[in-house]
């Protein structure tokens, strides 16, 4: 897992990059999910988790007022989907770099969103 990187603001590039880094990671996994495994659950919860990571970054960018119930929904989802991905981590290495992501992008909307407050 890489070190956490510091959020010195909303719109700080370390930030988005762990949003677009989880959304990458979700998409992949939930594509792998749907061709190789039947778990429904974890390809909801990852397909929830890039699309709510998408969507906070773009109320982000314009400065919603929704912005920080969004960042703590997708915080919410984000952690769902890591430990989902987490208990499947020995199955394949997407389930590994998804769960790392999602946690790490969890932590920043979690930082973010108390800015937001």
């Amino acid at each position: 897992m890489r070190p956490t990187m510091a959020l010195e603001s909303p719109r700080s590039q370390s930030w988005g990059e762990l949003c677009l880094t989880a959304v990458r990671t979700t998409t992949e996994c939930a594509d792998w999910c749907i061709q190789n495994v039947d778990d429904p659950e974890c390809i909801r919860f990852c397909l929830d988790a890039g699309d709510l990571a998408t969507a906070a970054a773009r109320l982000i960018s314009r400065e919603s007022p929704y912005a920080g119930k969004t960042l703590e929904a997708t915080a919410d989802v984000l952690e769902r989907c890591a430990r989902s991905c987490g208990e499947h981590r020995g199955e394949h290495d997407v389930f590994g770099r998804c769960a790392d992501a999602c946690t790490e992008a969890a932590q920043a909307c979690k930082t973010v969103a108390q800015k937001q407050a």
